[in-house]
């Protein structure tokens, strides 16, 4: 047996020593690595003899606090008005509007359109572009004058504005053949418009302050997030820490997979997109890893019934059982950092608490 199995043996019991070894290792010494590092066989498995690995990992670091209370910040919240229902009203006659398709041959300004698109990257697809879009209309505006059936190779600039800050500064080739010119139908009156919207709305009035409670929460909801960025750009400012390269490595990886999905990069498209969406992770490791010490420092802790009521409005907002999505978190190893995602939330909460916020409403 040991002639014929002796070397899948053999290597079988190398993998498991050295996992049992590292785990030893890591708990021995204290340190928290963030990868498993690769192991450097430095003398083989062999009966009788020392077995000598090497593994080098990368650790989390360590962070030292220096100043995270006493921080005066303002908070600025937008007072809605008249003229902002009025356009979110509008916006919402954008949405529920019919499309109406047109015998006109050439495009024009706020047209719409449905065109076959490839570029360099993806294969040809049937795409509706709405040149009435703000954006859509500035960087396609090429197509303006071109006539059903022809085909137009335009050139986007992204410019440093845009929304996708992925996108900024990268230029994009899109091949077009133009297929079909839409026009919008809006609906006529006050009415027409609660039909197409639904919702149990007794009146107009009562709509429009639906709408105007609505716009409040939202404004409310980005006062608290730009407090919240306040505060992050002073603790990352009064308490430096280097963030690990493979933590920002992954990150920028997950950021990119969730803006692009299953959608085929080139090499130079994903290295264009590293370079510019690498402040934006390094920004947020370095808060999570000072969230974590200031956490570790005041003794924050979620208890268990703080979890689970997390856990019910998680699984509310998701449309699922709360024992669902807790078998979810535990089969993909996710309880434990959902868990520390709260304590960072507590430590954030506890930095705003040992602040002065002044508000401020503006128009």
């Amino acid at each position: 047996i040991k002639s014929r199995f002796g070397e899948m043996i053999g290597q079988e019991l190398s993998q498991t020593l050295i996992k049992e070894g590292f785990k030893e290792a890591v708990e021995k010494s204290g340190i928290e690595p963030i990868n498993q590092g690769k192991p450097d066989i430095i003398s083989e498995l062999q009966e009788g003899k020392p077995f000598k690995v090497k593994i080098e990992v990368e650790i989390k670091p360590e962070v030292q606090l220096k100043n995270y209370t006493g921080y005066n910040l303002k908070k600025k919240r937008k007072k809605i008005g008249k003229k902002d229902v009025e356009n979110e009203v509008e916006r919402l006659k954008e949405q529920v509007a019919n499309l109406e398709k047109l015998d006109r041959e050439v495009i024009q300004e706020n047209d719409i359109i449905t065109a076959d698109m490839e570029t360099k990257d993806r294969e040809k697809q049937l795409v509706r572009l709405d040149l009435s879009d703000e954006w859509t209309g500035r960087l396609f505006k090429e197509l303006i004058g071109v006539k059903v059936g022809e085909k137009k190779e335009v050139t986007v600039e992204y410019p440093q504005d845009y929304p996708a800050e992925e996108l900024r500064g990268t230029q994009k080739v899109f091949k077009l053949e133009i297929r079909e010119i839409f026009k919008k139908k809006y609906p006529e009156s006050p009415k027409e418009l609660l039909e197409k919207i639904g919702g149990d709305f007794k009146s107009y009035e009562q709509f429009m302050e639906h709408i105007k409670k609505e716009l409040e929460e939202k404004e409310a909801q980005a006062a608290e997030n730009q407090l919240r960025e306040q505060v992050t750009d002073l603790l990352i400012k009064d308490n430096p820490v280097e963030p690990p390269p493979t933590t920002v490595e992954y990150t920028i990886a997950r950021l990119i997979s969730y803006n692009y999905g299953d959608r085929k990069i080139s090499e130079d498209e994903y290295n264009q997109l590293s370079e510019k969406l690498k402040p934006i992770a390094e920004r947020s490791i370095k808060k999570q890893l000072i969230l974590e010490a200031i956490g570790k420092a005041e003794g924050l802790e979620v208890t268990d019934e703080e979890f689970n009521q997390w856990l019910a409005g998680e699984a509310e907002r998701l449309g699922t059982t709360t024992d669902v999505l807790r078998s979810y978190y535990q089969e993909n190893k996710q309880l434990e950092s959902k868990k520390d995602d709260l304590i960072q939330k507590k430590a954030m909460d506890f930095v705003l608490k040992n602040s002065e916020i002044t508000e401020e409403e503006i128009t």
